[in-house]
């Protein structure tokens, strides 16, 4: 996949969410869904006009998981966040919830890292040239002049199971629309940066394959005294970085 610019942008903010300039994306990418158990299918009924009448047809809850080994090539990326643009992002994720749908079983939502942990798999290595991460400090989501911007050059990120490694020269700065506007805090030239990450959960945190869904009329017993959760081996308490 090649792109000579690719952008993402909320409303009418100023800033871009995404921004990215000279793209380019190769490797592998698989989707897999496990076979289904007994707890993990449902019944569902089609309706079908005459002369033929409903028809009864059994679903899978297993979730499509995604296995890649992918490489990222960019001249310039460019992150923009903060506190005063969650209620936009909260938007997103409730239309996002429209398109992908919501599963039958009644255990409680997982959080993002815990979804991202059970649904992604495999090594994501980004090269970038210019790399910058705008951090708001004003709760008006149109300024653009203050924030905290940390940049990287030369950029090299490679993403796998709970470890992330980052290598280049590392520079922060604090933007206001003062006389002391673009201070330079911090300036790390050849950093090698390794963030290793380890959930804390009642089983593996790794171990996804175990996780199976349960259909409404199939939960077990010991479930009718207290809220059921399929992932509750799963789900993590907090992660050690």
């Amino acid at each position: 996949m090649e792109a000579s610019s690719f952008s993402i942008q909320l409303r009418d903010f100023p800033q871009q969410l995404l921004d990215t300039r000279l793209l380019a994306m190769w490797g592998r990418l698989a989707g897999a869904e496990m076979l289904p158990g007994k707890r993990a299918t449902r019944t569902h009924s089609v309706q079908v006009e005459a002369p033929w009448g409903p028809a009864t047809v059994e679903r899978s809850l297993m979730p499509l998981k995604f296995y890649y080994d992918l490489a990222c090539d960019v001249e310039t990326l460019c992150f923009a966040y903060g506190s005063c643009w969650e209620p936009a992002m909260t938007q997103c994720s409730i239309a996002m919830s429209y398109l992908t749908g919501s599963s039958c079983d009644p255990s409680p939502t997982l959080p993002w890292w815990d979804k991202a942990r059970l649904l992604l798999h495999g090594r994501l290595l980004l090269v970038s040239r210019s790399t910058q991460l705008l951090l708001h400090a004003s709760l008006d989501p149109y300024n653009t002049t203050e924030e905290m911007a940390i940049g990287w050059t030369d950029m090299e990120l490679e993403w796998t199971e709970a470890l992330v490694r980052v290598r280049g020269t590392l520079d922060v700065n604090v933007r206001t629309a003062s006389k002391y506007d673009d201070g330079h805090l911090m300036h790390l030239p050849a950093l090698s940066l390794a963030v290793k990450m380890e959930w804390v959960s009642l089983a593996n945190p790794l171990d996804h394959h175990s996780v199976t869904p349960c259909a409404p009329d199939k939960l077990p017993e010991y479930s009718h005294n207290q809220e059921h959760d399929s992932y509750r081996a799963f789900r993590s308490n907090h992660v050690n970085i």
